[in-house]
């Protein structure tokens, strides 16, 4: 309530003045409890599924806890609506540069799937994710004007990231991938995940690779302002699970190695020497 308190990968972060609990000069003792562990995926159903709304809550049925979600009408033109565990009843949109807006009819409270009771007809599709090691990690924080280290709990290198800033419009969705550039030196590059712009040289990343435990952001409106607030959404490969990878197109058909036994169900592809739409197949 009133911005007090934020929830941060390490501990929490007191955010405002309080005799409560933030009084300049005062004590105080406190409990945190962690969060449950993330363990390594073996398979995708554990970590990734696909619904079409249904009748009942949750609407989105899932084989797990949804931490993201990311729901288009597949039938109709209009926005592709991105909700987050951590973001509450809030949405954003990532097509477009809009800050986060109110979703009451959006909801986590189920073990298998998530609300969003707005969507009419049978023809919205939600693609859903949940936290797992090495695998995806979502991340919240809040920007200090300057360059700084955001801690994780992926577990591994990310190798993409997709982050937004949510109090205020007019921010793009910023894209790292580990494939920019050629695979070489891709911190120093981003793509924009709500436009069709080619790969660019801006100092997003603060020009630092991304580590195991923690990604460096610049104090960018994009990705640090002071006081704003953003998301983080990670992802990296697991054998088997997940792949991140990039391939240079050959102008007929080829075959993309995942390493999957069963087949892919989720395909998302951009280009990044020249501008083109992000493009998304599934089963």
């Amino acid at each position: 309530a009133g911005n007090a308190l934020e929830l941060t990968p390490t501990g929490f972060q007191l955010k405002t003045t309080s005799s409560g609990f933030n009084d300049n000069g005062g004590t105080y003792v406190y409990m945190a409890i962690r969060k449950d562990g993330m363990s390594t995926p073996t398979v995708a159903s554990e970590v990734f599924s696909i619904d079409t709304k249904g009748s009942s809550a949750p609407y989105f049925d899932s084989n797990h806890i949804v931490d993201m979600a990311l729901v288009k009408s597949a039938g109709a033109t209009g926005d592709w609506y991105n909700y987050a565990r951590l973001m509450g009843e809030k949405y954003l949109a990532t097509n477009t540069t809009a800050a986060e807006a109110n979703a009451s009819e959006a909801g986590f409270d189920f073990m298998d799937g998530h609300i969003d009771s707005d969507w009419g007809g049978t023809d919205a599709h939600s693609w859903m994710w949940k936290r797992a090691r090495g695998y995806f990690d979502v991340v919240a924080y809040t920007g200090t004007g300057a360059a700084q280290t955001i801690n994780h709990n992926l577990g591994a290198i990310p190798e993409m990231i997709w982050l937004k800033r949510r109090d205020t419009a007019n921010f793009e969705w910023i894209v790292y991938h580990k494939g920019l550039n050629g695979g070489t030196s891709p911190e120093d590059y981003v793509l924009y995940l709500n436009t069709t712009n080619t790969e660019a040289d801006v100092a997003y990343w603060d020009d630092t690779a991304p580590t195991s435990t923690t990604f460096r952001v610049s104090g960018f409106g994009q990705t640090g302002a002071n006081g704003g607030t953003y998301i983080a959404y990670l992802f990296a490969t697991v054998a088997g699970v997940s792949k991140l990878g990039s391939y240079t197109g050959n102008g007929s058909s080829q075959t993309i190695d995942c390493g999957f036994t069963n087949g892919s169900q989720f395909v998302l592809i951009k280009r990044m020497n020249d501008t083109g739409h992000w493009q998304i197949w599934d089963t």
